[in-house]
């Protein structure tokens, strides 16, 4: 699943930055895991967050380094994988470098649904490269679907299904044969 949100961020970011002439640097920011985390990459690689981030479960204050700045780009809502009556809450640039997230809170009343997961914002800011340039980036949000233990993958389903199936024959055989 996490991957699959990747690369569907990468696709988009490839096919918006080749359409429009425009970057295909991304910023991705991921909630994951049963005990909620915040993950951050950029182009790939892992982002350090600021020291002043403030992380509990559900209730983030991403604070990015400073070679970061983010346009003030407003509130977005986030599917919330695990309920379509939840949303993450984000507002994405309250200052250059910072971002909060509100995660498993009501959608909002009046603001009509469904609400994407993964959303791709484009433009969203800039980064200072080692070398002193800037370079823009697009924005990924993204809220993983929780994995719920022990739930079987659909390979070992399948199995499990044929193997049911090749049961079923046999015992119909056998029934048949017992008959005459």
């Amino acid at each position: 699943m996490k991957y699959k949100s990747y690369l569907f961020a990468a696709a988009l970011s490839l096919a918006g930055g080749i359409a429009q002439g425009q970057t295909t640097n991304l910023l991705v920011i991921t909630e994951s895991g049963v005990s909620p985390t915040i993950g951050v990459t950029y182009n790939g690689s892992p982002v350090t967050l600021d020291p002043a981030s403030f992380l509990s479960p559900d209730n983030w204050t991403i604070v990015l380094p400073k070679t970061f700045a983010l346009k003030s780009l407003g509130e977005f809502f986030l599917g919330e994988p695990e309920d379509a009556a939840e949303v993450n809450d984000i507002l994405v640039g309250t200052q250059p470098t910072t971002l909060t997230w509100l995660s498993d809170v009501p959608a909002p009343a009046g603001v009509a649904g469904p609400f994407l997961d993964p959303i791709f914002i484009s433009d969203a800011g800039t980064f200072i490269t080692a070398a002193g340039g800037t370079e823009g980036f697009n924005l990924v949000l993204v809220d993983q679907a929780q994995e719920v233990p022990g739930t079987p993958d659909a390979s070992s389903t399948a199995t499990l299904l044929g193997l049911a199936l090749l049961g079923l024959r046999g015992v119909a055989r056998f029934r048949t044969s017992s008959k005459n």
